[in-house]
């Protein structure tokens, strides 16, 4: 039976290997709690379902103690966010939206993850994600389809930049001016590469209003 219709489904991407932070960053603890479960209490609050992406088999079990939807692993291992996205894209129905988010994204801010949601109901493109300022793609957290594999492979998505396919595919980009109006400072786009970036992750904790888990 194919899946149901007109679900909004978080994925969660977890199987990067952290070089620059020197460990598994997603289960860092920030105020207590592990990046990867900020980032999966942000969308339990917009999704139906929130799924799990690692790099290979095995790579899940830390994160166990947490309750996800579906598990999916790289059909090219750790080779990619554009990879990652194949498996949990080939199981979405058409109208499925598939709400994708960093691990070490702990500042997002639910009225954009709405706002994101609101758009690409209303768009026909195969994702809707943002820019900034320069005019940057920034691919997470976005909103993905089914659209966006057609013709596609895991092969050629080895070998692809993220941004580049999505200005070839016609994603629709919202703008700063946009954005802004549901996230001022663009916290949902803060990203934890360095162990440094957990002290300041902790002062603009307050400015989002989370609370742990």
């Amino acid at each position: 039976m194919p899946p149901s219709s007109n679900r909004t489904i978080g994925l969660v991407l977890a199987g990067g290997q952290a070089k620059r932070f020197g460990k598994n960053k997603s289960l860092a603890l920030l105020n207590k709690e592990p990046l990867i479960g900020w980032t999966l209490k942000g969308l339990r609050k917009v999704c139906q379902e929130v799924w799990l992406s690692v790099g290979q088999k095995g790579m899940e079990n830390p994160y166990r103690f947490l309750s996800w939807d579906k598990i999916f692993y790289d059909e090219v291992p750790q080779s990619g966010p554009l990879t990652a996205l194949l498996g949990p894209l080939k199981e979405t129905a058409d109208q499925d939206l598939l709400l994708v988010c960093a691990c070490d994204q702990p500042l997002l801010a639910v009225n954009l993850l709405k706002y994101l949601i609101q758009v690409a109901l209303k768009s026909p493109e195969p994702a809707v994600v943002c820019v900034d300022d320069q005019g940057k793609i920034l691919p997470f957290p976005g909103i993905y389809r089914r659209l966006l594999i057609k013709g596609w492979s895991s092969k050629r998505a080895l070998h692809g930049s993220m941004r580049n396919f999505l200005k070839g595919k016609g994603a629709r980009f919202i703008t700063p001016r946009e954005w802004r109006k549901f996230d001022p400072q663009g916290l949902s786009f803060f990203n934890i590469n360095y162990p440094k970036d957990l002290e300041k992750a902790k002062g603009l904790l307050t400015i989002t209003g989370n609370q742990p888990l």
